[in-house]
């Protein structure tokens, strides 16, 4: 079926490449028209280039077309899918990581929540309103998906900016379940439904039952979770393995450039015989994704492992509230003021060195293979399924009780012609309190951008539960508009 699907932020190799795979492996979108949206000219063109030539190679039925005019690309757009950053990420990560922390701020990882959480948010979210802005008044009936992060912050600020708008964030950490559920219950992912929700980067599971008999499997989940988690590897182990075993190709921990097929003869040499015999290059190089998603039992590999390695925090949490959290502690550890005494502090700088450096370190290709949820849900919308989708970041309509209507929350949907409609979860009150103690966060990040007012980070600073001192916040305010310029500059 012939669709106008717009790619904002396209020139990424990250995102544009996993899209267009995601989009071309689609027999429903045959036809469709993509059109590629960067400000990035030169790495638009690159885009283009290898879109047009994986068409050819494959004899696909796509029209694929690039332009660094938004409004133009958006002209009769029926799907949109946004994924962009501003300036040097990492540089700019480190910088909202760190600042507060010499601060004394005790935050964990600074990406979506605590304080390094907001001056993401402040950066990021004036130019997706800039984008949303265009979308309003050039095709204001089609469907947004947004990949960026903050999420949370990023679909509260937009809905309550642009209400009318079909916006709504995805995220992939979901996929964690389908990966460790059916290896703790023992029995295929078919065998088993589940629902999950909270916020995005801080969702837990909340319910998993057996399909043949309806009977509740979450008992099994708490008894047999501690088992299989205290000895699975995390990033401290991973990234050990990949300094020690490529060395050639790390200095420092740094990269060198080089190929990614570079890679594989080391790593078939090193892990040997735990490779299954039937194993793609593809699958090998899994080892280096930055999700821990195997396509081996690595485990049997990366001795000695660390116990809980990268779940300090998340034992914690399904040992106390009884829940089993979708993501490790540098993710949901963000948003809890006691995090910082809990967390693997050292898995969690292991994995942001692992993470930047394999982001550095492959260079994306397009692949007919889905792997986000972003098309599904499209076809689903095209085909009117009615379909459950397992995550998606919306509005609480209700599906939350003690969250209010306008803070985005992650909940399971249906999808339909109509579009996504989130489905209501019981989340037990515990959890509640923790998700609760986001509200203040939430609602002045979106008025401090909103309104543009440095007075309105301070607020939004101090409700924070994981800012527990006042002492030099307004100077370190300050600094942060200062030493990312020109992207603050706008709070006055």
């Amino acid at each position: 079926m012939s669709m106008k699907i717009v790619l904002i932020g396209a020139g990424s190799a990250q995102f544009g490449a996993g899209t267009l795979g995601d989009i071309f492996q689609s027999s429903i979108l045959s036809g469709s028209e993509i059109v590629l949206h960067d400000i990035n000219g030169a790495a638009l063109e690159k885009m283009q280039i290898m879109a047009e030539q994986f068409i050819r190679n494959h004899g696909l039925n796509f029209n694929i077309t690039s332009t660094t005019d938004r409004k133009t690309a958006l002209e009769n757009a029926d799907f949109i899918i946004i994924s962009i950053e501003v300036g040097d990420r990492f540089a700019l990560w480190d910088m909202d990581r760190t600042i507060p922390q010499q601060y004394g701020i005790r935050q964990v990882y600074g990406e979506n929540g605590g304080p390094g959480g907001l001056f993401h948010s402040l950066r990021i979210i004036p130019p997706i309103l800039d984008i949303c802005e265009d979308i309003s008044a050039v095709c204001p009936d089609a469907f947004i998906f947004n990949y960026s992060n903050p999420m949370s912050r990023i679909v509260t600020t937009v809905k309550r900016k642009y209400p009318e708008l079909k916006f709504t964030g995805l995220c992939h950490e979901i996929a964690s379940l389908e990966e460790h559920l059916p290896a703790i219950l023992g029995v295929p992912l078919d065998a088993f439904s589940y629902r999950a929700g909270g916020l995005n980067h801080f969702s837990a599971l909340l319910e998993v039952k057996y399909r043949s008999t309806g009977e509740d499997a979450y008992p099994d989940i708490r008894q047999k979770a501690p088992a299989y988690f205290s000895v699975q590897p995390g990033y401290s182990e991973i990234w050990k393995f990949a300094r020690e075993t490529l060395g050639t190709f790390f200095s420092g921990g740094m990269v060198s450039s080089f190929k990614t097929e570079e890679l594989l003869p080391q790593l078939k040499q090193a892990l040997g015989d735990i490779l299954p015999s039937k194993i793609t290059d593809k699958e090998i190089l899994d080892v280096f994704n930055t999700e821990g998603f195997y396509s081996f039992d690595l485990k049997s590999y990366l001795k000695p492992l660390k116990a809980w390695s990268d779940r300090f925090l998340f034992r914690e949490i399904l040992d106390t509230f009884n829940l089993l959290p979708i993501t490790g502690d540098s993710h949901f550890g963000e948003c809890i003021q006691w995090a910082h005494s809990a967390v693997d502090q050292k898995g969690i700088l292991d994995f942001y060195s692992f993470y930047r450096t394999v982001l550095s370190l492959f260079t994306p290709e397009i692949s007919l293979k889905l792997d986000e949820r972003v098309v599904p849900i499209i076809e689903g919308i095209i085909t009117d399924s009615g379909y459950e989708e397992a995550a998606v970041n919306i509005l609480n309509d209700g599906y939350i009780e003690d969250l209010p209507p306008w803070i985005a929350v992650e909940v399971p949907a249906i999808i339909d012609a109509r579009g996504v409609h989130g489905i209501k979860l019981k989340v037990p009150g515990g959890f509640r309190g923790l998700l609760a103690n986001q509200i203040g966060i939430h609602n002045m990040t979106a008025e401090a951008v909103l309104q543009g007012r440095k007075d309105l980070v301070m607020q939004a600073l101090l409700v924070d539960p994981v800012v527990d001192t006042s002492a030099g916040l307004s100077e370190m305010v300050d600094f942060m508009i200062e030493m990312q310029s020109p992207y603050l500059q706008y709070l006055q």
